[in-house]
């Protein structure tokens, strides 16, 4: 988030077509050039921010409405609406188209923004925390003192909201950084492919799409790659 305060000796978006593909240590470019003259690091490290500005915000929304749609349809089942078997016949269609794919026919349609991006990835990430919460709210609505809040004659929303609900998001919890690490990684191939995102905001994405054009520059493939391998790594480890 510190990115546009930190000295950097270059923007991420200053061109300098005297000096594409540069390696690294030259020319003041510590980790070297793309084919466009812009400074790796600075795209590196900007790309670290488009990550966080896109795979937070789409991991936290997707949590939250899977949170909820999977338990209203955990507990409700069929009565006195057939919500899950709406809400499960859904996250069966969904789940039946790759996701790549998916995303990459609605992104053809659609301008590339930030906010596009969004809207795509939150359409198809809370089927994961959606299922898993449904799963659980399934044994949940069956224990005791839920039987017990019903004889009481609490409303079903309350005892949902109050009682099922807060004993029932733990495992949508347990894959939050799971899900940012899938996001980062799906936004990365997106980039790679050219599509989700204009070309001027900063991508780790792009800079591995620009070492297909000189596979000699392995700068463009090493440091992103490494970025990428770490940053996963790091968010799988959160979720143990």
């Amino acid at each position: 988030m510190a990115a546009p305060w930190l000295p950097l000796p270059y923007p991420p978006d200053q061109l300098n077509l005297a000096a594409t593909m540069q390696p690294p240590s030259t020319t003041g470019h510590w980790l070297g050039t793309d084919p466009y003259g812009r400074d790796v690091l600075a795209l590196l490290l900007f790309g670290s921010r488009t990550a966080l500005l896109i795979s937070l915000p789409t991991a936290i929304l997707t949590t939250v409405a899977g949170t909820l749609v999977g338990a209203a349809a955990g507990f409700y089942r069929n009565r006195p609406l057939p919500i899950d078997s709406l809400i499960t016949g859904l996250m069966a269609v969904i789940s039946s188209i790759p996701r790549l794919i998916l995303v990459l026919a609605l992104a053809a349609v659609q301008p590339p923004s930030i906010n596009t991006l969004l809207v795509l990835l939150l359409c198809t990430y809370w089927i994961g925390p959606a299922r898993l919460v449904r799963a659980e709210m399934l044994r949940t609505r069956e224990v005791p003192f839920i039987e017990a809040a019903r004889a009481a004659g609490i409303p079903g929303y309350r005892i949902l909201l109050r009682h099922a609900l807060p004993n029932t998001w733990q495992p949508a919890l347990a894959i939050f950084p799971l899900s940012i690490a899938s996001i980062i990684a799906l936004e990365t191939t997106l980039s790679f492919l050219g599509v989700g995102l204009p070309p001027e905001i900063a991508s780790w994405g792009r800079l591995l799409a620009a070492f297909s054009l000189d596979p000699s520059a392995w700068w463009l493939l090493v440091y992103p790659a490494f970025t990428l391998f770490i940053t996963s790594l790091a968010l799988r480890q959160l979720s143990k």
